[in-house]
């Protein structure tokens, strides 16, 4: 018969402790009990169990492996925790298969608890205790109810009143709350306790160029790894000495660096894979590689995550310092006021809900260089759109049909809303490639809030021309921008809400984003050229008729007759070029015609084969890539023909891929392709 125990383990804090070792020893000594776990399975090394995820652990004896009278120790650790251990436990009762009387059952509960227990049998005497009243004094015992389910029934025979009890319930199944108390531990130990979770480095293991050519070297380590080849394997703390002169086998290759369990003795090795995919006894702690030169590349890392969340919020902090998540829109308001919905800000893994602002409401502060290495500081409730900043400590003004950037700073905390002045007279499209964090800067804009986003006004204000937030979000003003700063264009009204020209003539010199323009002084076109380049990119006359000088394009023929031999597919050899406007045509090797750029390519060619048999068969075909994918057909209509054979089609064609021509005839020998570039030539254009 089996005897079970089980108990629920906590820390002083009331955490429980999940994945605690559990041993069980005979009492006085180090030698394993015989236990089963809760599927009957036979126990023998200890630790015979662990504690599971809600702290709780269960085992059974049996009274065929040991008699009453054995004891039994248990140990229960964790690391960073005092070990407590529970001594001179009975599992097996004297009583466990006995008719017993009430007497009998009153000894044994007293012998268990050192308590008289006759307050609660004598209710009906010696011999008339009922089974309501066992289960009283039991519970009142163990302050947990017995289970219904527990036998506690009357003898066979009513007249002798005695009560049989099945112990299962009484000594060993009431759940107790273990209590360990946390240990002093030392730095190093905390260390340890902190990274159970997970193999990695601990301390050490950096990865350096080795003393030798072509080598690297790792310094002392101390590290966690795996025992068994599991995901949730024991860990094991583990130490290595500094190796140098590893060698690396190949160059140009990248390796992890592996750093092996090894039964204890921890070893390096390298893998062109991640070694924990495949063993989890292997953890990588950086990667190396060499070249041809013997020159050591390395990169220390891998398995390090000691203070994982530290280094995730430093990580954070360091790549994005403060910065806006969402929300905080800025806005036009009132006369020159602006707003800011609620928004979302973020330092490091640190989450600020930033209020909405208003600033008819609440002022703000206007910051400038002061000429001297510091800032000016003006509360304000609206932005001077009429200023900017030169760096002299005074402000300059903003020119006429000239833009200000305006940049609103908040600090994430406190609330603080700032603007900070720009520090030129812009035109539009300046203004907003400026709309950027400026450079320079109060310092406590950053370490305590963020940039939220750059208004661009013009100079008398009365609108946002545009606002450019730090989100990459961008927001059109109200009104349509003045674009009276692009010189040569002559308005029809000075709200400029369009433009015409007012003469034949007119020149069109200047444009904002392109890289050059021209105009012609007779029949009026716009043309688009790099500022290096001699060649127009793009024309476009006002009658509509647009040129693109550089599209893609060649016309090719034969300098020579070609012979064809019969009834064989033979590719045409054009070797003269008319034109090749971007060099994509072979004319030298192999015949052919190379695209630089996806598109639609017109593709049209025409042969001319010199007198041939009468009823002799020509044919033609465009081929892609080597492979047939149009064709035409021509016959001689009598002996010493001249036929012609001609094929035009439309490719859809990817960058690479090629063109060429071949032709096959049936007159029995060979004939020959005629080099007359009237009859037999071959052209190929970009259309789309």
């Amino acid at each position: 018969m089996k005897h079970p125990f089980f108990e629920s383990v906590q820390d002083t804090n009331g955490n429980v402790l999940s994945n605690a070792n559990v041993y069980v020893y005979l009492t006085g000594t180090t030698t394993p009990a015989k236990v089963y776990d809760v599927d009957g399975n036979l126990k023998t090394t200890a630790p015979q169990m662990r504690t599971n995820e809600i702290g709780f652990f269960y085992f059974s004896v049996d009274d065929s492996d040991y008699n009453s009278d054995q004891l039994f120790d248990i140990k229960i650790t964790k690391s960073g925790y005092t070990d407590l251990v529970i001594r001179k436990v009975k599992l097996i009762p004297r009583f466990s298969d006995v008719n017993s009387s009430a007497t009998d059952i009153d000894d044994a509960v007293s012998k268990k608890h050192a308590q008289d227990t006759d307050q609660y049998l004598d209710k009906g005497g010696a011999n008339e205790v009922a089974v309501a009243d066992v289960k009283d004094a039991v519970n009142k015992r163990h302050a947990h109810p017995i289970p219904d389910s527990t036998p506690i029934v009357k003898g066979s025979d009513d007249s002798t009143k005695k009560v049989r009890l099945e112990v299962d319930g009484l000594t060993t199944g009431t759940t107790r709350v273990i209590t360990i108390p946390d240990k002093d531990i030392t730095p190093a130990d905390k260390e340890e306790q902190a990274y159970t979770e997970s193999p990695m480095i601990i301390s050490g293991g950096e990865i350096a160029e080795g003393t030798n050519a072509g080598t690297f070297k790792v310094s002392a380590l101390t590290a966690l790894l795996r025992t068994t080849d599991s995901p949730t394997g024991k860990l094991e703390k583990v130490t290595k000495d500094a190796e140098d002169n590893i060698s690396i086998p190949s160059a140009d290759t990248t390796y992890f660096v592996c750093l092996n369990y090894n039964s204890g003795s921890p070893t390096i090795s390298l893998s062109t894979s991640n070694p924990y995919e495949a063993d989890k006894r292997s953890i990588p702690i950086g990667k190396v590689r060499k070249d041809s030169s013997n020159n050591i590349f390395y990169l220390t890392g891998g398995f390090r995550f000691q203070d994982g969340i530290k280094k995730s919020h430093q990580r954070a902090k360091e790549l994005r310092e403060i910065e806006l998540e969402r929300g905080s829109t800025i806005a036009y308001s009132g006369t020159n006021n602006f707003t800011m919905e609620t928004g979302v800000a973020y330092s490091g893994l640190n989450r600020f809900t930033l209020p909405s602002y208003d600033s008819a409401t609440t002022q703000f502060t206007m910051l400038y260089r002061d000429g001297s290495g510091g800032w000016t500081e003006e509360s304000r409730n609206t932005i001077d759109y009429s200023h900017y900043d030169d760096g002299s400590g005074t402000l300059a003004d903003i020119g006429n049909n000239r833009y200000g950037c305006h940049y609103v700073f908040r600090h994430v905390g406190d609330g603080h809303v700032y603007v900070v002045l720009g520090t030129g007279s812009y035109t539009l499209a300046e203004a907003v490639t400026n709309a950027v964090i400026p450079p320079e800067r109060p310092s406590h804009l950053d370490d305590f809030g963020c940039l939220i986003g750059c208004i661009v006004a013009p100079k008398n204000g009365g609108e946002f021309t545009k606002v450019v937030m730090i989100t990459s979000q961008f927001f059109s003003g109200t009104e349509v921008a003045n674009h009276a700063n692009l010189s040569g264009l002559d308005y029809e009204s000075s709200g400029h809400t369009g433009f015409a020209k007012s003469g034949a003539n007119d020149d069109i010199t200047s444009m904002t984003g392109l890289d050059y323009i021209n105009g012609s002084t007779t029949n009026g076109y716009l043309i688009l050229r790099g500022d290096s380049e001699a060649t127009d990119d793009f024309k476009l006359y006002d009658s509509g008729i647009l040129d693109l000088p550089k599209q893609s394009g060649c016309r090719v023929h034969r300098s020579a007759i070609q012979s064809i031999p019969n009834s064989t597919w033979t590719k045409v050899n054009f070797d003269t070029e008319d034109w090749d406007i971007q060099s994509e045509f072979d004319s030298t090797t192999n015949y052919r015609f190379t695209s630089t750029k996806a598109g639609k390519y017109l593709v049209s060619a025409s042969i001319l084969y010199n007198t041939v048999a009468d009823g002799t068969r020509v044919d033609i075909a465009i081929a892609k890539n080597g492979i047939k994918v149009e064709s035409a057909i021509s016959y001689a209509a009598k002996a010493d023909a001249y036929p012609t054979v001609c094929v035009t089609s439309v490719l859809n064609l990817s960058a690479g891929d090629y063109v060429e021509i071949e032709t096959l005839h049936d007159g029995g020998t060979s004939y020959d392709v005629s080099d007359d570039n009237k009859y037999t030539w071959l052209t190929i254009h970009k259309i789309h």
